[in-house]
């Protein structure tokens, strides 16, 4: 790991028992904070996701179906977040058909850099990434990254992301809705 070019990502790892009270844990935060910004009491649909990267590692520029916080655990990365539902950095036909399940490589120019908010967090740290907000990840050089992530949605990110499905099902119909 320290010297190769690996990742490994677990997905739900909540499902074993010794990660159990740390989603807890976590879920009752991310409620509290809902609570605060008025968006809701609990997360809605959680799960956990486990990444362990080698240092220097990259995740490229995309996008999750979901709203999610990023713990940094071990290590260090620089994560850039964009803002979500730009037209030019995301096109909403994109957003509906990645929702909707489809494959969609998001393409990447430097010219969307410039809108990018950067984080450099270190062990201890966390960010929020809003809903299909792009995103992208440098491992520093320092040491393996370990995040946990939760994902999840809100009443507002499931009424959306039914409504960006909906749109792209009427697209492949020849109906042109306009973007949500």
């Amino acid at each position: 790991m320290r010297t190769g070019s690996a990742y490994i990502s677990v997905r739900n790892p909540e499902l074993h028992l010794s990660f159990k009270s740390l989603f807890e844990n976590i879920c009752h935060d991310v409620g509290v904070l809902m609570k605060k910004n008025g968006t809701g009491t609990k997360p809605l649909e959680p799960m956990l996701w486990l990444f362990i990267a080698s240092p220097g590692a990259v995740t490229p520029f995309h996008f999750d179906r979901y709203s999610n916080f990023i713990f940094q655990i071990r290590g260090s990365k620089e994560l850039a977040v964009f803002p979500p539902r730009v037209e030019d950095i995301i096109p909403h036909k994109e957003l509906e058909s990645y929702l909707d399940h489809k494959n969609s490589v998001q393409e990447w120019t430097e010219e969307k850099d410039k809108s990018a908010h950067k984080y450099n967090f270190k062990s201890g740290e966390a960010v929020h990434i809003p809903f299909t907000s792009g995103h992208y990840v440098k491992n520093g050089q320092d040491d393996i990254s370990i995040t946990i992530s939760i994902f999840y949605h809100t009443d507002e990110t499931l009424m959306w992301s039914q409504a960006m499905k909906f749109n792209h099902r009427m697209r492949r119909l020849g109906i042109t809705p306009k973007a949500v």
